[in-house]
């Protein structure tokens, strides 16, 4: 209900900003994936979809690199069905793809790859220990298991990095709990070793006592990950 004028005013006044052409948003809010996410939804054609990191973001994983944080929200990565002709707006990442209708729900009204979809998108486009933590990631927060990535992985055929998928596939741990414990479990497996048991409880006379990231209980050998973000100097003192 507001003119032209209006709306230049507000935003000269700094109570509105414009992500996009014909978006106003108030400038209180937080400038963050989210709100761009639902702002492009209401401008993107209907034959567009969020993919990818965006994707993975409006579904509570985050896959952007920490230093694109620092200079604002990266573009939104959106595609156009295959067919139709891809967005080119500011801020958005355009590009086109082949997704079958039931690749593709709503988040908050805004048209986006399923999860099991995103991560297996993911999974072809990254490196080998970060699609594993992806995948590892989106089991754990959606509830997927390695059969509902397997259902899925004919459709991938003949894409780049399929091959990657298909061997990662297997491995998909959802008690992974960090990136660096998917980094690592990738790694030991790559060297042949047999696969630990992740977030092993250790009992003493029947009352579990200590979690360990990484187990082989008949050995008796663990690993952790001393990231700092799960263990700074209290929580190694007590690993101690």
């Amino acid at each position: 209900g507001l003119s032209r004028h209006d709306l230049r005013r507000l935003r000269v006044a700094g109570l509105l900003r414009r992500p996009y052409t014909g978006v106003y948003v108030p400038a209180d809010l937080p400038d963050d994936v989210d709100l761009r996410a639902r702002a492009a939804a209401l401008v993107l054609p209907a034959h567009t979809v969020l993919v990818d990191r965006t994707a993975a973001w409006l579904w509570g994983v985050d896959c952007f690199d920490v230093h694109e944080a620092a200079t604002g929200p990266p573009p939104l990565e959106v595609v156009a069905l295959r067919g139709h002709t891809r967005t080119r707006r500011t801020a958005v990442y355009g590009a086109e793809r082949d997704l079958a209708p039931t690749d593709i729900t709503e988040v908050g009204g805004v048209p986006v790859t399923t999860p099991v979809r995103t991560a297996c998108d993911l999974a072809c486009l990254w490196g080998r220990y970060s699609a594993l933590a992806t995948l590892d990631a989106f089991a754990r927060e959606h509830a997927l298991g390695v059969e509902d990535f397997q259902r899925v992985l004919p459709r991938f055929r003949g894409r780049r990095g399929v091959v990657q998928l298909r061997e990662l596939v297997p491995l998909v741990d959802p008690k992974a709990e960090s990136r660096g414990e998917s980094f690592t479990r990738g790694i030991i497996h790559d060297e042949g070793i047999p696969a630990p048991r992740s977030q092993w409880w250790v009992e003493h006379r029947g009352r579990p006592v200590y979690r360990l990231d990484l187990a082989w209980p008949h050995l008796k050998v663990v690993v952790e990950y001393d990231g700092e973000e799960f263990h700074g100097d209290e929580q190694r003192a007590h690993d101690g």
